[in-house]
Order: structure tokens, then C-alpha cells, then sequence
């Protein structure tokens, strides 16, 4: 991966082609070396015009570029010999202004090598050594701006291979069908036998200092029960050896609860369930012939009043509930539909304005296709409007 250039950040576009100085450094030697060597992830530069959806003028001229045009061999492609013969330009340029200057290193871009040798071309994109003039071949898109549905992106992911491992490269391809992320996987087949190493190799991160300690290992984070079980017993027998005088007030403070406890500890569970004994209650269980039948007739009327009351609650309830949701349908009203995009007639979405300035925060209305070429339809049209 390497680093993504903000460009509200000065710092991270040198940072970037700083990473792009040590990468040809390092690939310089492992080829010098006479090893089989492979660059692939995400570069985050497309390289020609063919590679971006929407290149813009002097677009070969930008460090990243430059870059890529000199790590990489140039195919025999027409896009190739306008970007190639746009990079040598610029760079002849380049080079008569450093001529002006007494300090040369101010001019380099942050990826070119002022001390140290490096040999051009030496790597293939894979990509295009099988596919030439595929066109809207891209492997990243931006989709909160929903881009991948009109493939309007950039080919920023690539395979590099050496010269000496450009026969032993069979097929290559790019899969914008498999989702679930802003980029699309790029797979290449190589026809090898592979033999593994009887040991890592000095380059390896393993021998780096930062990170000579002991690795975790996931089975230090559990645990066997003999383990935890010696632990315990240890944890007791220490408890149990402490001086008595450090117990002492704690041991008389507890003493109250000892005995309290001690005086409950014979009871069972069923006598918290038992029935309270009653002391001194009389209870009449003999009823008149005349109070049942002053008991009958006053459930009588006290259940007719019951059933008129209940009526007129219910209608009461519904009356209110109705006065009710009338109220609330008017307090909160269902808001306005979004308006109809004058390219497509089809419903907007709202969206917010992120960039720093007067309208920050604001809300507006547009298309909700995805961003597109301008000569394509079913790209995102250019209505706007502002939500308040």
C-alpha cells in the first residue's frame, strides 16, 4: 500500500513520493541481485490517461506520473507515446530550469534518487502486457458519490513484475464484479513451481529491531484449569500467612455478622414459604341469610354502575383519542417529497455540503445517479437546489 496524498496536507504529497524513493530503491536491488521480483497493492497514482476517468490537461505532469513512467517499461500503445513523449517533455523542461539553479536537489521530485544509481524501466504492468487498449478498465471508484455504477473511476491497483519474470506470467485481469469494498481485486497467474525456503531471508520484517521482541502467542490468552486452580491455592495459602495483628480489628469487626449468621444457618428454604402464624384474630365465618342478600343486591347495582361507566369511558377515550391524533397530524406534519431532477425526473437525494467555507453545513438537492462522464446519460445530471 502505498500512502494516499491528502491534498489539504503539504506533508503527506511529500511523505508519498518519499515512499515511492525507498520502493525504487529497494526493487533496484533485489533486481541487481538477480531475483525474481513482484510490486503489487494499491499504488494510489493512475498512470496514463488510459487508466483514469477523467484525465485532465498536463496530466502527465505530476510527480506520481513521473514516477510510474520511470519505474515502468512503456508499451507500444498510442495513449503510451502522447504520455511518454508529455513526461520526457516535461522533464527536458524540468531539467533546463534545474540549470538555473546552483542547488539541483530543490528540484528533484521527492521520489527521484540524487546519490544513489537506479535503472529505469524495469518493471511491466501486467495489466497491459494482455489487455493494451482495454478503455474504463478501473479497479477504484468513489462511492459515496455512487460512481462504481457508472464506472467513473481510476486503475490505481496493479501487479508489476521484473523483465526476468514477465515470460513466467500467463494471464492478468481486473474483476469490478466482486464487491464489497471501494476497490476491486486484480489477479494475476503465474506459471512456477515453487520450492519454500529453508529460512526467511535477512530482508525479512522478522529480523527488524522493532520487532525482536517475543511475539504473543493467542494461547497465552487462555488459561488450563490446573493452571488457574494452582493459582488459587496459592492465593490462599498467602491470605492465610499474613500477620495476625493485621487481622485482628478486621476479625472483631466481623464478629457481629458471624453470629447472626450462625443463628440462621440451620433454617431451611421452606420456611421462608411458610404461612405467618396470626395471634389472637377471631374470625366469624357464619354469615346471616339477611347480610348475603344485602351482599347480593349491592354487587348487583355496583356491577350495573360498572358496565354504564365503562361505556361512557370508552366513548370519552375515543372521543380524546381522536381530538388527539388530529393534534399530533398537525403538529408533525409528513415532510415534502424531495423534487424531481430535471435530467432523469426522478426523486433526489439531500445531501451536505463538507467543505470549509460560507455554505458549510448547508443542505442541497441532486441527482441521485452516480457521477459520470459528461457525454453519458445515465450519469448523474446537473441539477442543484438548495434544501432551505
Amino acid at each position: 500500500y502505498c500512502p494516499r496524498a491528502d491534498p489539504e496536507r503539504e506533508d503527506r504529497k511529500s511523505f508519498k513520493l518519499q515512499f515511492y524513493k525507498a520502493l525504487d530503491i529497494r526493487a533496484n536491488n533485489l533486481a541487481e541481485e538477480g531475483h525474481c521480483v513482484i510490486v503489487l497493492g494499491d499504488i494510489n497514482t493512475s498512470h496514463r490517461e488510459l487508466d483514469h476517468c477523467d484525465p485532465y490537461d498536463e496530466f502527465p505532469d505530476h510527480p506520481g506520473r513521473r514516477f510510474l513512467t520511470h519505474f515502468l517499461t512503456q508499451p507500444h500503445h498510442k495513449d503510451a507515446d502522447a504520455s511518454q513523449q508529455s513526461s520526457q517533455k516535461s522533464l527536458q523542461n524540468k531539467d533546463m530550469v534545474d540549470k538555473d539553479f546552483d542547488d539541483q536537489e530543490e528540484n528533484l521530485d521527492g521520489w527521484e534518487c540524487e546519490h544513489v544509481s537506479i535503472k529505469s524501466h524495469q518493471f511491466h504492468d501486467a495489466f497491459r502486457i494482455f489487455h493494451r487498449e482495454r478503455e474504463h478498465a478501473f479497479t477504484c471508484w468513489n462511492t459515496k458519490m455512487n460512481c462504481r455504477s457508472t464506472n467513473y473511476g481510476t486503475r490505481i491497483d496493479y501487479i508489476f513484475v521484473s523483465d526476468n519474470f514477465k515470460e513466467k506470467l500467463s494471464s492478468c485481469d481486473i474483476h469490478p464484479d466482486i464487491l464489497g469494498s471501494d476497490h476491486c481485486p486484480v489477479s494475476g497467474r503465474l506459471d512456477l513451481n515453487l520450492e519454500p525456503a529453508l529460512k526467511p531471508p535477512p530482508s525479512c520484517t522478522k529480523f527488524y529491531p522493532e520487532f525482536q521482541g517475543r511475539q504473543l502467542n493467542i494461547k497465552d490468552m487462555f488459561k488450563t484449569a490446573v493452571a488457574a486452580k494452582n493459582n488459587s491455592t496459592t492465593t490462599t495459602v498467602t491470605t492465610q500467612k499474613r500477620p495476625h495483628n493485621s487481622l485482628s480489628t478486621t476479625k472483631d469487626a466481623l464478629q457481629p455478622n458471624k453470629k447472626q449468621k450462625g443463628a440462621n444457618s440451620g433454617a431451611k428454604i421452606t420456611a421462608f414459604f411458610a404461612p405467618k402464624k396470626t395471634q389472637d384474630v377471631n374470625i366469624n365465618i357464619e354469615c346471616s341469610v339477611k347480610e348475603n342478600q344485602i351482599l347480593k343486591n349491592t354487587n348487583e347495582e355496583l356491577l350495573m354502575v360498572e358496565k354504564t361507566t365503562i361505556s361512557e369511558t370508552v366513548a370519552s377515550v375515543k372521543k380524546v383519542s381522536e381530538g388527539n391524533k388530529e393534534a399530533w397530524s398537525k403538529l408533525f406534519k409528513p415532510p415534502k417529497p424531495n423534487p424531481l431532477c430535471s435530467g432523469h425526473q426522478e426523486e433526489c437525494v439531500k445531501r451536505r455540503v463538507t467543505k470549509k467555507g460560507a455554505n458549510q453545513g448547508r443542505e442541497f438537492f441532486c441527482c441521485a445517479r452516480g457521477e459520470g462522464r459528461a457525454d453519458d446519460p445515465q450519469a448523474r445530471c446537473n441539477f442543484f437546489k438548495w434544501a432551505k
